[in-house]
């Protein structure tokens, strides 16, 4: 051990020992709060990858990171705090995290997850049980937000993601490269989470079955084609 890490063991000991056992309990505390928040991410990754994969309808990356996405902008709208702290950039494909990719590089090193190849291409699978989701490190109102996009996404057979972001005035305004603003989450629409912006539930229900139409005219495609790759 260098002097210098003799030194800083030192202090650190002489500071301990001038603690009361309180203070004590309370920096133990600090600590395991400091681990669990800093563990937190990568385990509502696994969560979220596990979920998905019980019930037969195992995420590729790009879900993950659209369904990430969604729960982090759906919670800013209404809370005006994301829950991960990721930066989304906007790609032509889908909102891209690159501490996403890193936790699922972590989690596939400790042999947590792994990646299997199918027909539609690569899936993120489970190699061991997620934590129970009431144990994750996560406020009452970030669990709710989760939860209740679950059980929006859950019921549908196709998980496209995009369907939902597409019209989000938060991914049109950037450019493909730019960063994706929190504030613009506001702007938005989150149908699980009974958020419409400047509209009734009913008006947007109005205007979702316009979209639905919008969906089967190719020219109408065509110019949301063009805006996602500006």
């Amino acid at each position: 051990m260098s002097l210098q890490l003799n030194l800083q063991y030192a202090d650190l000991l002489q500071l301990v020992q001038q603690m009361s056992v309180e203070e004590l309990l309370q920096l133990k505390k600090d600590v395991n709060t400091a681990i669990e928040t800093n563990n937190r991410i990568p385990q509502l990754l696994h969560y979220l990858i596990d979920h998905f994969e019980k019930i037969e309808n195992p995420l590729s990356k790009n879900e993950l990171q659209g369904l990430v996405y969604l729960i982090d902008f759906g919670h800013y709208a209404l809370y005006e705090q994301s829950i991960t702290g990721f930066t989304y950039q906007k790609t032509s494909d889908s909102p891209f995290a690159v501490r996403i990719e890193e936790a699922l590089k972590e989690l596939e090193e400790k042999g947590i997850l792994m990646f299997n190849s199918t027909t539609s291409g690569d899936v993120l699978v489970s190699r061991k049980p997620a934590r129970f989701f009431k144990s994750l490190h996560l406020s009452k109102t970030e669990k709710d937000t989760i939860q209740k996009a679950l059980a929006y996404f859950e019921d549908k057979e196709d998980l496209d993601f995009f369907k939902e972001i597409q019209y989000h005035f938060a991914w049109i305004a950037p450019k493909v490269g730019e960063i994706i603003a929190y504030e613009k989450a506001k702007f938005c629409d989150f149908e699980w989470l009974d958020y419409f912006y400047d509209k009734s539930k009913k008006e947007f229900e109005e205007l979702k079955q316009s979209r639905e139409a919008w969906n089967q005219d190719a020219d109408i495609q065509d110019v949301l084609t063009q805006i996602k790759n500006l």
